[in-house]
């Protein structure tokens, strides 16, 4: 949630204050604008969610030990991968509110958005297992969303995509948030 909101926000406050007339004189390239801050977004998510995530795993680690349930910090697929792929997830989270951020200028309606496809479009799909057989496709198109395909490529093992497909939902949905948000960019005045 934090990474959506923080990826529209980034974004959405320069519309509202009027700033983005300046970052756009100063930069005429609207898409070099969009990857920039895109960029930077990004890589911050990654990098602190890292940071936290690692620290709360040895943390947790150190808390548990004494129970013979800690992380197993010799197989990386178990301690290693899971962590570098949750921040990875974080980033993407973020993209996805950036684009959200172009694509509607407005800080409400991005941070509406983003925790509308992260977090409500799951649940409302999930009623749908509830409907019978013949909505199985709607749980099989949920497990495309950006928060089932990044439980799936963090935790592999018995999950509703195949890893490569997972990362390949994921890249899908950055790619097509960025798209859109370039042409919204391009087309509308600042």
């Amino acid at each position: 949630l934090l990474a959506g909101i923080l990826g529209a926000i980034s974004v959405t406050g320069e519309y509202s204050t009027g700033m983005i007339r300046s970052t756009l004189a100063a930069n005429p390239k609207r898409g070099s604008v969009l990857a920039a801050k895109a960029t930077v977004i990004g890589l911050f998510l990654f990098v602190s969610s890292l940071v936290i995530f690692t620290a709360a795993a040895f943390a947790v680690s150190a808390i548990v030990a004494p129970r013979d349930q800690s992380i197993d910090w010799s197989d990386p697929s178990m301690s290693i991968l899971p962590i570098v792929v949750s921040s990875l997830a974080m980033a993407v989270f973020a993209l996805i509110g950036v684009a959200f951020g172009f694509i509607l200028r407005s800080g409400a309606g991005a941070i509406a958005a983003t925790v509308g496809l992260l977090f409500v479009l799951p649940i409302v799909a999930s009623f749908f297992a509830i409907a019978g057989e013949g909505w199985a496709w709607v749980m099989d198109a949920a497990n495309y969303l950006p928060v089932a395909a990044a439980q799936s490529a963090i935790l592999p093992d018995g999950a509703a995509l195949e890893g490569p497909v997972a990362y390949l939902a994921l890249a899908g949905w950055v790619a097509a948030g960025m798209l859109a948000a370039w042409a919204v960019l391009r087309t509308r005045d600042a």
